[in-house]
């Protein structure tokens, strides 16, 4: 069921600040407190992770880019 729909420009950050701003709305409309999110790796800054995680308790089902392991080199961990 698809509950809200905002479109952003193409950019990263403005995505996550968009999926935030749903998120928020949706609880304060409808009452809906999500239990799982599902995005893409876009999505698996530590930034979002710890909004989704710490602050409002949703389990993250997100691709992590994981940029520790090799300097100038990008792991996908699933």
């Amino acid at each position: 069921m698809i509950v809200d729909v905002e479109t952003t420009t193409p950019i990263r950050q403005a995505e996550v600040g968009a999926a935030k701003q749903m998120v928020e709305r949706n609880q304060a409309l409808f009452r809906l407190y999500p239990e799982r999110f599902v995005g893409d790796a876009g999505y698996g800054a530590a930034e979002m992770l710890g909004w989704l995680v710490d602050e409002q308790g949703i389990e993250p089902h997100i691709p992590v880019l994981d940029k520790t392991w090799r300097p100038g080199e990008v792991e996908l961990v699933e």
